[in-house]
């Protein structure tokens, strides 16, 4: 599995959550959605690489992290969306969304 799996389905899956924000709908809103979405997504891919035993929790967090700061998402960032209320309900909608874990991690690899 390559360093970086999420970034294989970066773009496929930021376009699906952008459809879900509306990203372009207010210009100042971008960045903050920008960062929701990646956020999300990396959030969906550890729980779904940890629950099909592809990966340790430790090592999916790990990879998790790497991207978001390749991202330049800094922790307080990623704290912000991870707490705010439905952010769960968001993540369990994206991989339901992309058609369950199952197919999400065979898309990552």
């Amino acid at each position: 599995m390559p360093q970086f799996p999420f970034r294989a389905l970066i773009t496929k899956s930021l376009i699906s959550v952008i459809v879900v924000f509306g990203i372009a709908s207010l210009p100042g809103r971008a960045e903050s959605e920008r960062i929701t979405a990646l956020v999300t997504v990396a959030n969906a891919n550890v729980r779904c690489l940890i629950a099909t035993g592809t990966m340790k929790p430790d090592q999916a967090m790990r990879i998790a992290n790497q991207f978001l700061d390749a991202e330049d998402i800094s922790l307080e960032a990623r704290r912000a969306v991870n707490t705010e209320p439905g952010f769960d309900d968001l993540v369990n909608r994206y991989i339901r969304d992309r058609g369950g874990c199952q197919t999400l991690i065979r898309d990552l690899q």
